[in-house]
């Protein structure tokens, strides 16, 4: 329930994450998903608004990159 008194619903939101383990000496990967489902929804909050839209299904990939010493 937001501070205004409106009820916002519940969600199960699914993510999924997958990565590797020194893919080359150099470098790892790391990639996924979150809200798979693409579920719309709100979070309640306690500012000058009362909620606040979620994204939908976001992806996301992150390279990493190490130097031996």
């Amino acid at each position: 329930m937001t501070n205004g008194g409106n009820m916002v619903r519940p969600v199960w939101l699914l993510d999924t994450t997958l990565s590797t383990l020194r893919l080359t000496r150099h470098f790892d990967l790391v990639a996924g998903m979150r809200n798979a489902l693409n579920w719309q929804y709100d979070d309640p909050v306690d500012l000058s608004v009362d909620q606040i839209r979620r994204n939908g299904r976001t992806f996301y990939v992150k390279f990493i990159f190490s130097v031996d010493e």
